[in-house]
């Protein structure tokens, strides 16, 4: 039965206690982890515990965004929350979970996916990936591994720069351990304009470690067509900013409009064509950009015809709106000329799909999709 979703924040508080699992979880990974799925990650760097810690603790995100944002819609008198993957394993050899295998209905689970030597999708259940990158990157990014048909959650996290402190032992922070911190002023200090300071103490008691926001709900299909395959090796060239052109001199050349070098995808969302890897120096017959070495990542653009292009660069392009139109998450002003900073990711040996978090409104939503099959499941095994 189709349902209407009931309105709920979709940006929600992470506090100390909503890590404690994943932390746990991490924590035995790392002491144990020939046997683990995380091995291939939480070896991918030489660093220590922190470092590895950091790269993973976006997966509490699952929890949080099921039993807080999309579980809170479902109409059910018992507690719904989700069942994350904990068990240990090496996915080469055994395959790899959904992130949500499952649902708990009071004291009732319910298994989206069964193990019988390799993860079996149970009937009519969904099947369930959680993305979650950092506020401050740019992009969002799919590795394919058996996702066709499946739901991709796509959520945000924005940790506090001291989110792990809550979780070190008091005894680390002790008033007889700062003592030892403190300078001798009269011994060392001549003369001091305010530039330099004794340690603080660090606040023990602030539990909120940051923010977990979902993004949108879609599904794998959607994504894939809309998103940039990149092969192994293969740079991802992506749009960093876009700021007013501040050059002295004015630009009087032009290039063609934007519409020249692309092709709409689908909901406004364009792919740069050939005449944009085969477009070159005017001073000569050198390439700007090799699509072999790099790919440039699509762009939701409103009125690619209303772009005129100035210059075009390997690090920037320069381009002048004809009218007032979008480009990715910027607003253009008719007659103003831009400067659009570009920069690149340099890969290892995957192929991946990546798409602008500018992009993200323009995939389709499936949000009350997943509510009303999920509502659905439980009134089936009430």
């Amino acid at each position: 039965m189709k349902r209407g979703l009931q309105k709920v924040e979709k940006r929600i508080i992470v506090r100390a206690e909503d890590a404690k699992r994943t932390l746990y979880f991490l924590s035995t990974v790392l002491q144990n982890c020939d046997k683990s799925s995380l091995v291939s990650t939480l070896n991918a760097k030489q660093d220590y515990m922190g470092g590895k810690l950091d790269r993973c603790i976006n997966m509490m995100s699952e929890e949080i965004v099921f039993d807080r944002i999309i579980l809170p819609q479902v109409n059910c008198q018992d507690k719904v929350s989700a069942i994350r993957d904990y068990y240990v394993y090496n996915p080469e050899k055994a395959g790899i979970a959904p992130d949500v295998i499952g649902i708990k209905v009071g004291e009732k689970s319910i298994p989206f996916v069964k193990y019988s030597n390799e993860w079996q999708a149970v009937e009519g259940c969904p099947q369930i990936e959680v993305k979650t990158s950092k506020k401050n990157q740019k992009m969002i990014s799919l590795l394919n591994q058996g996702y066709d048909d499946k739901y991709l959650v796509f959520a945000q996290m924005d940790l506090r720069m001291d989110y792990l402190i809550p979780f070190l032992a008091k005894s680390v922070f002790e008033n007889s351990i700062h003592e030892q911190l403190l300078m001798d002023d009269q011994l060392f200090i001549v003369k001091n304009d305010n530039l330099i300071s004794q340690p603080p103490k660090v606040d023990c008691d602030n539990d909120k470690i940051g923010t977990v926001e979902l993004l949108i709900v879609t599904k794998t299909e959607d994504f894939l067509k809309k998103s940039t395959e990149v092969k192994e090796k293969v740079e991802i060239e992506y749009f960093k900013e876009v700021i007013e052109y501040a050059g002295t001199q004015t630009v009087r050349t032009s290039f063609g409009r934007l519409s020249k070098y692309v092709e709409e995808i689908s909901d406004s969302i364009y792919e740069f064509n050939s005449k944009w890897y085969n477009y070159k120096k005017p001073s000569g017959t050198e390439k700007v950009r090799d699509k072999e070495k790099a790919k440039t990542i699509t762009i939701h653009v409103s009125a690619p015809q209303d772009i005129e292009v100035k210059r075009i660069n390997k690090g920037n392009i320069i381009i002048e709106a004809v009218s007032d139109c979008t480009f990715g998450s910027y607003n253009l002003k008719k007659g103003v000329v831009y400067d659009i900073k570009m920069d690149s990711l340099t890969r290892g040996k995957t192929t991946e799909h990546f798409l602008l978090k500018s992009s993200i409104p323009y995939l389709k939503d499936y949000e009350e999709e997943i509510v009303n099959l999920i509502q659905d499941i439980i009134d089936e095994n009430n």
